[in-house]
């Protein structure tokens, strides 16, 4: 539906929406490498084989988005007099000296075991463990959950950057900037499967990276919509205000007291998650009334959590419980999910360390 609804955009709209996605990308890569390469070779003491089994030729890729994002700017600044920027010269430039091969050496690093056991293996060890904690809030979670799915960021990138292509190559009205279009489609059509080849064999990447910008702005929209005619006790101008994107929905058991299970529809925002009850009362039973428009599930509201003020518990496997994590309010009780699985806690995990640090990450 992405690829459908950017084939109704004009050029220079998809020049636009390009840009804010190169300028984004731009934000992740200097995430990995001021932040998280940064502080990991201080803590390594410089230990350099490390560093390239995790973070491989990040540089070199940061380099050419550089590049590619100050072409494309100045191509933006100069066709300003005229109605569509032609922008294909600035990426065949760099396809033409083969640079995006950059991105094939990138993915035969770190999609590699020995890449993620190394990132592992910082995280487990008690000493390193220790001077993850003292670099910052939350750093270790940080480097545990979270950056493993930021060094996939480059990888998406690429999908990302050949569906603009293949867009841009549909509606460039100009001849000369369809050719550059379509050589660089040919550049990047190898790239992107020898990428796939080197995914195949580990990390699966979350689908959300390869998102647009704007694709999961007008994602919160919809969804705070939905969640307006389903959820009874809704307050839209409260909750509008902490959803600019939406990031992912689940159904979590809620362990209360007592090992009470209750379960909860997840919904995660960049700035709230809601724990929705599926509503079962006898007076819906009795009218029948117990779904919402389309046959959805009527849901009340129990849990409304600002992700940013929480307190995140990476709760270790027991015989009391698995997959589960502890959300600590400033005000109010803890509160204590179970995920279905490994892969789902590692997930929910890595979503809520990055909104939960966000400030200290991003400065």
């Amino acid at each position: 539906s992405e690829r459908r609804r950017r084939g109704s955009l004009t050029y220079a709209e998809l020049v636009r929406d390009l840009l804010t996605d190169e300028r984004h990308f731009l934000r992740e890569l200097n995430l990995i490498i001021r932040v998280f390469k940064d502080e990991l070779e201080k803590i390594l003491d410089k230990d350099s084989r490390a560093i390239t089994l995790i973070f491989g030729n990040i540089v070199d890729i940061y380099e050419l988005t550089v590049t590619l994002l100050g072409n494309l700017e100045d191509a933006c600044e100069m066709a300003q007099d005229s109605p569509t920027p032609y922008i294909g010269s600035c990426f065949e430039e760099l396809a033409e000296v083969e640079e995006f091969r950059a991105y094939v050496r990138y993915a035969n690093i770190v999609t590699r075991k020995e890449s993620r056991d190394a990132l592992q293996n910082i995280v487990d060890d008690p000493l390193l463990g220790e001077r993850l904690e003292t670099a910052g809030h939350g750093f270790r979670l940080a480097v545990k959950y979270v950056l493993p799915r930021l060094l996939l960021a480059p990888l998406a990138h690429v999908f990302l950057v050949h569906s603009y292509v293949l867009a841009l190559l549909q509606i460039a009205p100009a001849h000369d900037d369809r050719e550059s279009f379509k050589q660089v489609e040919c550049n990047l059509h190898p790239i992107k499967k020898l990428l796939m080849k080197a995914l195949g064999n580990g990390p699966k990447m979350d689908a959300t990276l390869r998102m647009a910008t704007r694709a999961r702005r007008q994602l919160a929209i919809e969804k705070c919509n939905e969640l307006a005619r389903l959820v009874d006790n809704w307050d839209n101008k409260d909750i509008g205000q902490c959803c600019n994107e939406f990031i992912r929905e689940d159904t979590l058991s809620k362990i209360g007291p007592g090992k009470r299970i209750a379960e909860r529809r997840a919904y995660l925002f960049d700035g709230l998650l809601l724990l929705c009850k599926p509503v079962t009362s006898l007076v819906g039973v009795n009218s029948g009334n117990l779904t919402g428009p389309g046959g959805a599930q009527q849901l009340k509201l129990k849990e409304k959590l600002h992700v940013r003020k929480l307190e995140l518990v990476d709760r270790p496997d027991t015989d009391e419980g698995r997959h589960m994590l502890e959300l600590c309010p400033r005000v109010g009780p803890p509160v204590v999910l179970a995920c279905a699985s490994c892969a789902e806690k590692r997930n929910w995990m890595c979503d809520l360390v990055m909104l939960n640090t966000k400030p200290m990450l991003d400065r």
